[in-house]
């Protein structure tokens, strides 16, 4: 069901070719240029249940922002973001081309594409087909920093094409250039994060956790998690139910904590 009302959303909405972001009721507060929230409180919600893996009620409120957001280029950004966390490509790809007839960035029009292209080969079952859409996904987010080499967020999309391809130097390097584009920038902490725990430097990758969870304007449970595994694998078990209770506070569904949430459901009196 989660489906066919995702290809309905992306598929059979009119859009406005001539719609103008500035008179978009979702503008963006730009932060040292590059890293904003949503002023508009309902695609912030939207954005926190699809982060949060929250697809039903995602897509519940999804349809209610219809009619407010048909023409708004942030509107089909997120529900290309759910599309793909549902692993509806169909959907997806039809959200991008909408998105790339109303919007007049170019720059994320790239960022985009290559990130469908991506995780298209993260879903291939023949290397083939993998290699092929890993070449498309690296010409996308290629042109895309050639467009806007100033933006870290261009700059972090090859970090993640890196990170798909094993090829971690450089998305260590990458993620160290985005981060002297804009220190303030939150996902820049995330994937040094990701890069640092892939190499075993759990204190590393436990410190650029964390400041993203202090500079990002979502609340993401999943981050919460790995740092509940990063503080078990360092010894404090405090610390790690302390962020596991996190998590399941934002997502009390979430398939991760299942083991964690029965242990403790009933926590004895000396663990309070």
């Amino acid at each position: 069901m989660i489906r066919i009302i995702l290809i309905f959303l992306v598929m059979l909405l009119p859009f406005s070719a001539y719609a103008q972001e500035s008179d978009s009721a979702a503008l963006k507060i730009y932060i040292s240029d590059t890293s904003y929230v949503y002023q508009d409180k309902s695609l912030l919600a939207l954005k926190n249940l699809i982060l949060n893996d929250k697809p039903q009620e995602a897509v519940q409120l999804a349809v209610q922002l219809k009619p407010k957001f048909k023409d708004n280029s942030d509107y089909y950004v997120l529900l290309y973001e759910l599309a793909i966390r549902e692993n509806n490509f169909e959907a997806a790809k039809s959200a991008v081309q909408i998105f790339e007839k109303i919007s007049n960035k170019g720059y994320e029009t790239g960022l985009l594409w290559g990130d469908f292209y991506l995780n298209q080969a993260m879903a291939s079952q023949t290397e083939e087909w993998r290699e092929f859409y890993l070449k498309r996904a690296k010409i996308c987010y290629t042109s895309a920093m050639t467009l806007s080499p100033a933006r870290p967020e261009a700059v972090l999309a090859m970090v993640k094409y890196f990170i798909e391809t094993k090829n971690y130097p450089d998305a260590f390097e990458k993620a160290l250039e985005a981060k002297e584009l804009n220190i303030n920038y939150p996902e820049t902490y995330y994937y040094l994060g990701q890069i640092y725990l892939i190499n075993k430097d759990y204190i590393s990758s436990l410190n650029n956790f964390n400041i993203y969870i202090k500079k990002t304007p979502y609340r993401n449970y999943y981050v919460h998690y790995i740092l509940g595994t990063l503080y078990d694998k360092l010894a404090e078990s405090n610390k790690a139910r302390e962020e596991y209770l996190k998590a399941l506070e934002i997502n009390p569904d979430a398939q991760a904590l299942a083991e964690f949430k029965l242990e403790h459901e009933e926590p004895k009196l000396e663990q309070l």
